[in-house]
């Protein structure tokens, strides 16, 4: 029997040249050869390269040394806050092994990664999107990447600690907060990094101020926070954050019941620093006076009532387009 006759067409090579082996005289010897020279073929499986990635970026978060996080998250693409964040967030998934980039709903192990990369080292939790998205990994999700991703969230939130961890009573110090969430926390709102930088809340493009931003109004509408009409400028934004941070925490919480091991005890150490944060945190509540804002919210409620839509309430677009008109203009 030539060597051709015996190369397999699929399966395990081993148990492929045992039946050739035993149908064919006098070919024993070379089927003999050839089921040893291919025997790693059928044995122990190693983690593909995207995941054996993953799993170092893991490992090195669980290690919280900076040494081993530079080390395993080397050669990766930088996301500087003047960068193209899609492109960088593609690219940077694509080197942690995705096919298809950086994919938010449902976020794969790769983008997982590829949030805890960016926020352990460039500090950018404005980067990713909704919320929600990452909310849900930290809460359920399993795998290399997510715990990857929940390692980095509670490590920068127990960094960003001592800074939120305060009663913020004068406006000027709002600033803080809004950085704070900004750095630590994936799917902040870009208004939250916008004014955490200085920006003036009255010089903001329309869809990024405090008033329009749909990111904002979510967070708003989180269970704890004030509701989506409250207030103007950086109290808005700075009661939005606030929110997004408290659900983060408790998304994290969550999460541990779906993660074992020492990521689970360094996210559980991480925890306990920002909950403790959490507990002293408290901001300056504004008389909740009518604003431009709840006024015209408050007229389209009205209309609403009597059976007219007239349009969305201030605060962003919806997801799945305007609902009929119950009674036409």
């Amino acid at each position: 029997m030539t060597l051709a006759a015996s190369r397999p067409r699929g399966g395990c090579v081993k148990h492929r040249a045992m039946r050739a082996g035993n149908a064919v005289a006098g070919g024993l010897g070379t089927i003999a050869v050839l089921a040893l020279a291919m025997t790693a073929a059928c044995g122990e499986k190693k983690a593909p390269p995207s995941l054996a990635r993953i799993d170092k970026v893991k490992d090195a978060l669980v290690s919280d040394d900076a040494s081993k996080i530079a080390e395993a998250t080397a050669g990766l693409p930088a996301c500087p806050k003047a960068a193209d964040a899609a492109a960088c967030l593609t690219a940077m998934a694509n080197d942690l092994g995705s096919k298809k980039g950086f994919v938010r709903e449902p976020a794969d192990q790769a983008a997982c990664a590829t949030v805890a990369v960016v926020l352990t080292r460039d500090k950018r939790g404005s980067a990713f999107g909704d919320s929600a998205a990452w909310g849900l990994q930290l809460k359920s999700g399993k795998g290399p990447g997510v715990d990857a991703l929940r390692l980095a969230v509670a490590r920068a939130m127990a960094a960003s600690a001592p800074a939120v961890g305060r009663a913020f009573d004068d406006e000027k110090d709002f600033p803080i907060l809004l950085r704070s969430v900004a750095e630590s926390v994936p799917g902040a709102c870009d208004t939250y990094a916008a004014l955490g930088e200085g920006a003036d809340p009255k010089k903001l493009p329309p869809e990024t101020s405090a008033e329009h931003s749909a990111c904002v109004h979510k967070h708003l509408s989180l269970r704890g926070g004030p509701g989506p009409s409250y207030g103007d400028g950086l109290p808005r934004a700075a009661e939005g954050a606030a929110a997004l941070w408290r659900d983060t925490e408790k998304n994290l919480r969550l999460g541990l019941a779906a993660m074992s091991g020492p990521a689970r005890d360094q996210v559980e150490a991480k925890l306990k620093v920002v909950e403790a944060a959490t507990l002293k945190l408290t901001l300056k509540k504004i008389e909740n006076a009518a604003t431009p804002t709840q006024v015209v919210n408050t007229l389209l409620d009205v209309h609403e009532d009597a059976g007219i839509y007239i349009g969305h309430k201030d605060g962003g677009a919806p997801e799945a387009g305007p609902r009929p008109l119950k009674k036409g203009l």
